[in-house]
């Protein structure tokens, strides 16, 4: 059987989330805007990091990279087709350079994914990335069964920050109407941010 744990970081509370098997040691994440937790989960369940599938570039979401690049140095990085890797390897572009450490990924890391394409994490059990742009132009979504990996493109209760480099709040309207296309009563939401600060890190 399939899990979700969520992680909550320091980090504008943005959420980065782990899917794992119980039947199987590897372990998959949805951005990584901080590396520790996620090494400390890993530890504790006795679980490897098999790749990282990034919804969008900016540092609060990839922050963490290099350092889960350290201890894992044969590391998949999954980003846009549409610009991930040019935003990943731009401090201004990704925003680090606003804050205390800039930084770049390296593009011999990283993958790319465009929209529709799939990728199996376990038997009967597959990944699919959807194009949303808007918040950003690399902007990523995320099936795997009745989840749904947001990031910055549908935070629900948020407007969709637009007011930012490489935004186009056009385009985040329209990603978000695709968005809600794709749910159902049976769809669980998994946003970039948490908005409630008394609801950090759980099983979901």
């Amino acid at each position: 059987m399939i899990h979700c744990h969520r992680i909550v970081t320091q980090f504008i509370n943005s959420c980065e989330y782990i899917i794992y098997h119980d039947a199987d040691e590897r372990a998959w994440l949805i951005d990584c805007g901080e590396y520790s937790p996620v090494q400390q989960w890993l530890s504790d369940n006795n679980k490897t990091l098999a790749a990282v599938f990034l919804t969008h570039a900016h540092c609060d979401h990839t922050a963490g990279i290099n350092d889960a690049l350290k201890e894992w140095p044969d590391l998949v990085i999954y980003t846009s087709a549409c610009q991930g890797i040019e935003y990943l390897q731009d401090p201004r572009l990704n925003q680090s350079r606003y804050f205390d450490s800039p930084f770049t990924v390296s593009a011999t890391h990283c993958k790319t994914l465009g929209d529709g394409q799939s990728i199996p994490l376990y038997d009967g059990t597959t990944l699919t990335a959807w194009q949303t742009p808007g918040h950003s132009p690399d902007s990523l979504i995320y099936s795997v069964d009745s989840w749904l990996f947001t990031g910055d493109a549908l935070i629900p209760g948020l407007e969709v920050v637009t007011r930012i480099k490489g935004a186009d709040k056009l385009l985040a309207q329209k990603s978000k109407e695709r968005i809600l296309t794709m749910t159902d009563e049976n769809t669980i939401i998994l946003a970039g941010h948490d908005t409630n600060a008394s609801n950090k890190n759980r099983q979901l």
